[in-house]
């Protein structure tokens, strides 16, 4: 059932600057991943929380570089468990690479029922 979809796939185009190198940023998004605790404030009728979306975060893949253009796979979670949007995670990260990262495109591909490390398609 559709009320059971907690995981979302989003292909975000990102812009982090012409000079950095794909393996310097590929380290980056690795330490990222390893990270136990990633703190975002999330604005919600006027109140401002602190999350952690470290656990919300099911994958982060690099799935193009080209011309300081970084195409990234975000595998995330929504629904009741909580709901990352691709902006918290680039946000995230830009604090990382301590510098300004622009987004271009952010495009939710799938959704998926992800079930103790499996994820499995509604269809």
């Amino acid at each position: 059932s559709l009320s059971s979809l907690n995981m979302a796939l989003y292909l975000t185009d990102i812009y982090p600057g012409k000079d950095i190198k794909r393996d310097v940023f590929a380290d980056v998004l690795a330490r990222f991943l390893t990270k136990k605790q990633i703190i975002v404030e999330k604005h919600t009728k006027g109140k401002i929380r602190e999350i952690d979306i470290a656990p919300l975060i099911y994958g982060i893949e690099m799935a193009g570089f080209k011309d300081g253009i970084v195409q990234l796979a975000l595998e995330l979670c929504i629904g009741q468990e909580g709901n990352v949007k691709p902006q918290m995670v680039i946000s995230s990260l830009e604090k990382m690479l301590n510098r300004e990262v622009k987004i271009s495109s952010i495009h939710r591909k799938d959704m998926f029922v992800y079930k103790e490390g499996i994820k499995v398609s509604p269809l």
